[in-house]
């Protein structure tokens, strides 16, 4: 099964809370453990939430679908990490992109200046 499809049945995306020293505490788990870039994540995540639980929820869903982060020319940049089997990540850079645009596109200025703040 394709992952992008796996992900759109199961649209499993919430944040574990737990309590600290009194508090509500909110920990953001990166779905994709396996993949290099797992430290980056849970602080993308967090921050995201923060501006808007949507937002994260949406990242979240690009990150079970194999999106990972890496460094460009100026900052850390989203990209697909593609798999011509569909179980690992994104079949092709078009699959990605159709999917990015629908639903990261609205929030690309929040996602810029996120990765920033990562960087």
């Amino acid at each position: 099964m394709q992952i992008y499809k796996y992900f759109q049945k199961s649209k499993k995306s919430e944040a574990i809370s737990g309590e600290k020293n009194g508090q509500q505490d909110v920990i953001f788990p990166d779905p994709r453990s396996d993949l290099k870039d797992s430290t980056l994540w849970p602080v993308l995540f967090e921050l995201a939430h923060e501006i808007d639980p949507e937002l994260y929820g949406r990242l979240h869903g690009m990150r079970c679908c194999g999106t990972i982060i890496e460094r460009g020319r100026k900052s850390l940049v989203l990209r697909p990490l593609i798999d011509p089997e569909g179980n690992s990540g994104w079949i092709d850079r078009a699959e990605y992109e159709e999917v990015r645009d629908k639903w990261l596109r609205p929030y690309q200025k929040e996602i810029v200046s996120l990765l920033k703040r990562l960087s």
